[in-house]
Parts: structure tokens; C-alpha cells; sequence
């Protein structure tokens, strides 16, 4: 099985594997995607972004398929077997984000790299700016896209934000304990704002911060909220930058956010 150690001729580094006989690596010098089996023998292999620390790629084992997320704008499921495409996901146009392709990041709702029953992929949005200039469409700028592992299509319309909405780079979806939702931080023009999203259909309420508070905050300069075991309490951690002290940003606070159940 995979949990004995096996010899490779390339510098690797394992991204996934099926739960028996198959892994994911990725070649950091050829610039692939290989999968190996018991014995470290290639089964197939993809070009792909592959860097020393796999930051730029992201794979989940879902069943019969291996779905890979490189930062390209396209997210792909291939068979396990032989490296078959199944399906291709490709992040919309400026039209309905103005969030460039190479900055949505990936994650799953199982919270790992395993995807069962019932789990999404998200894709996620994980730079500061926007796009220079950029217009979207009525429906706003898509900062969030639900995949359906099985499909490759989007489980639910994408979460979005208007033409002042800003986030803050990084993860932006906290999983709740129980992996049935998640929060997301942002601003909303000068308005802080905590959005709850139910991962079964995408409905999702936004409160202002603000609304939500009993702490004075005032001069925080960033914040993250984080789900807990009560739907109805958030944590909320804060803290503020000074320019002179670089280790300004190190110290934050904590506090309890009630939202609607």
C-alpha cells in the first residue's frame, strides 16, 4: 500500500491519493502532475503549476476521479485509472467577476483533501484588488463558485459582492465545526460585514459588523470571523497595524459576534 515508502527518480511531493493504491505527486522540475502506484510506478501524468511547496496546486480525491485546482482559471477532474478528463471547470469572464482567474484558490467542505457525499469544492477568491477599470453585471463580482464534484458544475449561483465590496486575501470561506456552512469577512464600502453562507443550497444572510458587535473596536484595521458549534455566535478577532511598529499586526483580539440563527 501507499503507507510504505517508495523511491522516486525525481524530487516529488504527495498533493493526494485514493485511499489505496494511487497518489498524486507533483515533479517540481518537470513541471507535472504524476500519478504513482505501490511500487512508485507512473500511471500517467498532466503538465500542471507545479512550485516547491505545491502552493500552486491544489488536488481532492472524489470516488473514481482526482480533481485538480492550478491556479490557471480552469479547475479539472481526471480519472484515477488512466488520467481521462471527466470534466473542466472554467472560472466566467469579467462579465461576471472582476476577480482575475489566478487568484481563486481552492477548498473543499469536507475540510480536507477526501471529498465525500454531499461535498463541494470551493473556489474561492484570494487576493486583495479587484480588476483595474472592471464592470460586472447586474448580478455583482463574483468572489466564491460552488462546484459539484460529480458534475463540475456550479452547485449554486456564486456568492458576489458590489462594486465597493473588498476582501481581505487569504481564505476567505471559515468551515463552520460541522462542515454544513462557512463565514465569510469583507467590506462592504466602508462596512464591515460577515456573510453566512448554508452550503446545501447556497442561501446565505449578511450582517454588518457593526449590528452584530457589543465590544468597542474602533481603529481595527482587519478582521477574520470564525464559525463556532452555535449558529447564533460567531468569533470575531480583530487587531490594527501601526506603520511604525511592524510588529503592530502580530497582536489581536477576540470577541463573540450574535447573528440570526
Amino acid at each position: 500500500t501507499l503507507a510504505e515508502p517508495v523511491e522516486l527518480d525525481y524530487y516529488a511531493s504527495v498533493i493526494t491519493d485514493n485511499g489505496s493504491d494511487l497518489a498524486l505527486v507533483g515533479d517540481v522540475m518537470s513541471q507535472k502532475l504524476r500519478v504513482v502506484d505501490a511500487k512508485g510506478d507512473e500511471k500517467w501524468s498532466i503538465d500542471s503549476n507545479v512550485n516547491e511547496d505545491d502552493s500552486a496546486t491544489e488536488a481532492y480525491s472524489a470516488g473514481e476521479n482526482v480533481i485538480v485546482h492550478d491556479y490557471s482559471g480552469t479547475t479539472t477532474a481526471y480519472s484515477w485509472a488512466d488520467g481521462q478528463k471527466v470534466w473542466s471547470f472554467e472560472l466566467p469572464d469579467a462579465a461576471s467577476s472582476c476577480r482575475p482567474a489566478q487568484s481563486f484558490g481552492s477548498q473543499s467542505t469536507s475540510g480536507g483533501d477526501r471529498l465525500g457525499e454531499g461535498d463541494l469544492i470551493l473556489l474561492e477568491n484570494t487576493w486583495m484588488n479587484p480588476e483595474e477599470n472592471c464592470e460586472t453585471s447586474a448580478e455583482g463580482d463574483a468572489v466564491v463558485y460552488a462546484i459539484d464534484p460529480e458534475t463540475g458544475k456550479e452547485a449554486w449561483p456564486a456568492l458576489s459582492v458590489d462594486a465597493d465590496g473588498e476582501t481581505f486575501g487569504g481564505r476567505l470561506i471559515q468551515l463552520a465545526p460541522d462542515r454544513k456552512s462557512g463565514v465569510m469577512s469583507w467590506m462592504d464600502g466602508g462596512e464591515p460585514v460577515v456573510t453566512r453562507v448554508t452550503f446545501e443550497d447556497g442561501s446565505h444572510v449578511s450582517v454588518p459588523i457593526t449590528e452584530a458587535r457589543e465590544i468597542d473596536d474602533t481603529g481595527a484595521d482587519y478582521f477574520t470571523v470564525y464559525p463556532t458549534t452555535d449558529p447564533k455566535t460567531l468569533t470575531y478577532v480583530y487587531g490594527s497595524m501601526d506603520g511604525d511598529d511592524p510588529m503592530s499586526s502580530a497582536v489581536t483580539r477576540a470577541a463573540k459576534l450574535t447573528v440570526p440563527a
